[in-house]
């Protein structure tokens, strides 16, 4: 089973649950085509990518953006995964993730959102990422996905920079939810899907 899903999150353009319905078709020795991804996360410094955001009042919607006026504050950090494989009778798929990264901070810098990307296993071992540390060459179909801060932040060195994100999924929708705890404590941005959201209907 070969498919072309991948978001540049991995998993936000509904590859889990498009992959999701038809495994049920895969034999027990079957081969699903990708057959591992997993999302990664890193915060960034993009005050011209933030600008953008805000004249747009998207400050709340993760974008699909190419971030070339960018500082990497600290390496990407796995956030999940999801493996497409056999399906068991009577096993259930739990698409909606909660996850909590945690960096320290090496500098003093101001943190305007976070990038994220993908490493994908297609088979054996063939992999693809746009996730810096194990960039595949030559691949441009992919940009990165931001998440924007809706207020930047002033952050210094030895700061705890820590992160909710939530992949939620409801009344067939699903959305990202996210906000910051430390170095301060800020309310969730796109709560209940209000400004950015993906239609399961059609699937």
């Amino acid at each position: 089973m070969i498919s072309e899903l991948l978001g540049s999150f991995g998993d936000n353009e509904l590859s889990p649950e498009c992959l999701d319905s038809v495994l049920k078709y895969l034999k027990p020795n079957g081969i699903s085509i990708p057959r591992f991804y997993s999302s990664w996360l890193a915060p960034i410094q993009t005050n011209l990518i933030w600008q953008l955001c805000k004249e747009l009042n998207k400050l709340e919607t993760p974008w699909l953006i190419w971030i070339e006026n960018q500082m990497l504050i600290d390496n990407p950090l796995e956030v999940w995964w999801f493996n497409h494989e056999v399906l068991f009778l009577g096993e259930k798929i739990k698409n909606n993730k909660n996850v909590i990264l945690n960096w320290i901070l090496k500098l003093e810098t101001i943190i305007h959102g976070f990038a994220g990307y993908f490493r994908c296993l297609l088979y054996d071992k063939i992999y693809i990422s746009i996730e810096p540390s194990t960039y595949s060459s030559n691949i441009m179909s992919w940009f990165p996905i931001f998440f924007p801060l809706v207020l930047p932040v002033h952050g210094f060195i030895g700061d705890n920079l820590q992160l909710y994100l939530k992949r939620k999924i409801k009344r067939k929708s699903i959305w990202y939810e996210w906000f910051l705890s430390k170095p301060v404590s800020r309310v969730s941005q796109n709560s209940d899907g209000k400004q950015s959201k993906i239609s399961l209907f059609k699937l």
